[in-house]
């Protein structure tokens, strides 16, 4: 064999076992990551989309469609789903939970955020903006919205009043807050208010009676609820043979509900024994819910627990839905007080944030 041949040969040889080097390699299915640090394997799967996780002591992550990142140091591991949307679920020392369609939603300090990010009742954009960051106020297309870390209620530049009896107190505070680092904390036994009456520019029901209204509250209510009447929001106003109050959000037997005082009080349900279904008072359990209210001209209302409508709270046409009871006439309404009263002698205290009203939905995400 001349030198020539042998050169042909020793290259067609070389040019084979590189052939069968890259059938040999590694053809584990793209998109998919595995990484660890610290021990443990943490696996990571993906359809549509790419996921990267980093673990140390181990935290699952799933997605479908998204880019979810998941990141756990310690403690409990974090769980992150998410279909259509960037999710992002951080946990130091503590479980978070968190559940996003549609939007981005972010929790944190072991409470359990849901979010959807589409359009709330009456055309308004929910928002997709959980706890945490700065507050969002002012949000366009509402006449108010007051995060509290400007002025004061009760001073100039806020749109806030305080009305309070003896021995009651409603002031800003900053240990705890919904977004950014301030909010208005009340406490008391009987009367803790902040009021404001922008809103109610106007002499007839069709121009003030037409509203949507949001605010956060972090009820602090322990031990035994209260067992009598309790209001946590007024709309009061003219035009009522009773008192010109509607007890907006409040209730009785540590029950919500909505109440009217015309020739007689009138309970969205009853009164002595509420339904086991109506929701209860806000505690430190329920950590920060979102409220909301929708009033119309025609005496109806509507109103919302996280994003959830409260059927037992609802009013048609001036009547209520669960119990029959008329709330008609509803007042002309001139002002809003939100904040705790009780015809009683129960200690309650609480913190509300981000109060916001205007002509359409706002929702818990703005």
């Amino acid at each position: 064999m001349n030198i020539t041949n042998l050169r042909r040969l020793t290259l067609t040889f070389g040019m084979a076992a590189l052939a069968l080097a890259a059938c040999s390699s590694d053809n584990s299915a793209p998109g998919s990551t595995s990484g660890s640090t610290g021990g443990g394997t943490v696996p990571s799967s993906s359809t549509g989309g790419f996921t990267a996780t980093v673990g140390t002591g181990g935290a699952p992550t799933s997605s479908s469609g998204g880019s979810p990142t998941t990141s756990s140091s310690g403690g409990a591991p974090d769980t992150t789903s998410s279909t259509g949307g960037a999710t992002s679920g951080s946990s130091t020392g503590g479980g978070t939970t968190v559940s996003s369609s549609g939007g981005m939603t972010t929790g944190r300090g072991g409470t359990t955020v849901a979010s959807s990010g589409g359009a709330g009742g009456g055309g308004a954009p929910m928002g997709n903006a959980g706890a945490g960051g700065p507050s969002l106020c002012p949000v366009a297309g509402t006449t108010i919205c007051d995060g509290f870390e400007g002025a004061a209620p009760g001073t100039a530049g806020s749109d806030f009043m305080i009305d309070v009896t003896a021995g009651n107190t409603m002031v800003v505070d900053t240990t705890k807050a919904y977004r950014g680092t301030k909010s208005m904390k009340f406490s008391g036994t009987s009367h803790a208010y902040i009021t404001e009456t922008k809103t109610f520019m106007g002499t007839t029901k069709a121009v003030v009676n037409n509203f949507w209204g949001r605010y956060f509250i972090f009820g602090n209510l322990t031990g035994a609820a209260p067992t009598s009447h309790a209001v946590y929001g007024t709309l009061s106003g003219t035009g009522t043979p009773g008192d010109g109050e509607f007890h907006f959000v409040g209730g009785s037997r540590g029950k919500l509900q909505a109440e009217i005082r015309n020739t007689g009080d009138s309970y969205t349900d009853n009164m002595a024994s509420p339904a086991a279904t109506d929701p209860a008072f806000p505690t430190p359990a329920d950590g920060w819910q979102c409220w909301e209210w929708h009033v119309q001209p025609d005496d109806s209302f509507d109103f919302y627990i996280n994003g959830t409508e409260v059927d037992e709270m609802k009013i048609v046409a001036g009547k209520a839905m669960k119990s029959g009871a008329s709330f008609s006439p509803l007042p002309i309404m001139t002002k809003l007080s939100i904040g705790w009263q009780y015809f009683g002698s129960a200690m309650n205290s609480g913190w509300i944030d981000e109060v916001a009203l205007g002509p359409n939905r706002i929702g818990c995400g703005s």
